[in-house]
């Protein structure tokens, strides 16, 4: 059933070429592996390493092996993009590529737009990458946009997006707002519903949790308790994802576990990283931000890795507690900067938001360092 929903959702056929980089373990690298054998695809695979080390060849070899089909996470596109400014290899032609699956964390319109106008020239056509929404309980995919259609996104404010409120839009974009990218209609075989934690389903509009059904949804957890089990009253397995529904398609917004109540709002963890991966001098793809209470005031700590030391590392953490502010409102703000490699990554290439928590935990125990950030 879930191969059936990534064929429904893809347009898959037995033309269609698989090319693919993710790791085997990685649940959309294995999902679709097994999508394209089933259907009789040709695959062509390479190691994640191929594309880390030298994606603009890997991208070559992509375009030669003539692969009709190509997931990734969004840090993927932004990683081309990067690697395209120091030059694109000569005779690249991307015209046969037709779907590209943006899952897996964030999707963000810039990600999509730069990309697609950076390799336009090179035969890329409109829209190949399409946002989509799944997990590995549904076997994979949940939500799609149809391949080579437009991108829907919205632009709401920021204070309307805590669960049970309904969406405010505006034609304002700018600090207090955030933009927010469409994830398209549930695929075949897969309902969608936004709800609160007793299930009771939330009108259009309303941001609560995103809960799921239909046969490609797991029963359960293995070895987990009855009632224990993450499911409504009526069945429908809670993700533990926030986000809403508009015109039948869905939006996500971040995990209900990596948001924090400080001073009384509401704040998205994914927000808070994507403001702090903006920040001159911050690596994109290494920091963390997590919620904090030991002193009966919650405050939102960052952890970024940089091989930046003393003032100059000081001067980034002044930068990201203001960006924050400015941004935000987030003011209760603590900063801790780490050395490369020492934040933990889960098996699909995520910051480990719980082991960064363990991590900020060792460093107040230990107090070896002194306190890089400050809050308020």
């Amino acid at each position: 059933a879930g191969l059936d929903a990534i064929d429904a959702g893809t347009r898959w056929t037995p033309q269609d070429r698989l090319g693919e980089w993710l790791p085997l373990f990685h649940d959309m690298g294995l999902f679709t592996l097994l999508a394209g054998l089933r259907m009789g695809s040709a695959i062509t695979l390479w190691q994640p390493g191929d594309f880390v080390r030298r994606p603009l060849q890997w991208l070559a070899e992509f375009a030669a092996s003539r692969s009709t089909i190509q997931p990734a996470p969004n840090f993927f596109y932004d990683y081309l993009v990067a690697a395209a400014a120091k030059g694109v290899p000569d005779g690249l032609d991307l015209s046969a590529w037709r779907y590209g699956g943006n899952g897996s964390e964030p999707v963000r319109l810039a990600s999509l737009e730069a990309f697609q106008q950076t390799f336009a020239p090179y035969g890329l056509r409109p829209q190949v990458v399409q946002p989509n929404y799944g997990l590995a309980e549904a076997t994979l995919i949940v939500s799609t946009g149809v391949p080579e259609s437009a991108y829907r996104s919205l632009d709401v404010e920021r204070s309307s997006l805590s669960i049970g409120e309904r969406v405010r839009e505006t034609d304002r974009p700018g600090p207090a707002t955030r933009t927010v990218v469409s994830c398209g209609a549930p695929v075949e075989g897969v309902r969608v519903r936004i709800g609160d934690a007793e299930g009771t389903a939330l009108e259009e509009g309303v941001v609560g949790e995103v809960q799921i059904g239909g046969k490609p949804v797991t029963a359960g957890y293995l070895g987990l308790p009855a009632a224990e089990q993450p499911f409504t009253p009526d069945g429908l397995l809670r993700t533990g994802d926030i986000g809403f529904l508009r015109d039948g398609e869905l939006y996500v917004m971040g995990r209900l576990k990596a948001m924090a109540v400080v001073r009384g709002q509401n704040y998205y963890a994914e927000d808070v990283e994507e403001i702090v991966k903006a920040t001159p001098g911050v690596d994109r793809r290494h920091c963390a931000a997590f919620a904090w209470d030991d002193d009966g005031e919650e405050r939102m700590v960052v952890i970024w890795e940089t091989k930046l030391a003393g003032d100059t590392a000081r001067a980034v953490g002044e930068a990201i507690r203001t960006r924050l502010a400015e941004h935000l409102g987030l003011a209760a703000v603590e900063t801790l900067a780490v050395s490369p490699q020492s934040l933990p990554f889960t098996s699909s290439g995520k910051v480990k938001r719980s082991g960064a928590a363990d991590l900020y935990r060792q460093h107040k125990t230990a107090q070896t360092t002194a306190p890089e950030g400050q809050h308020s």
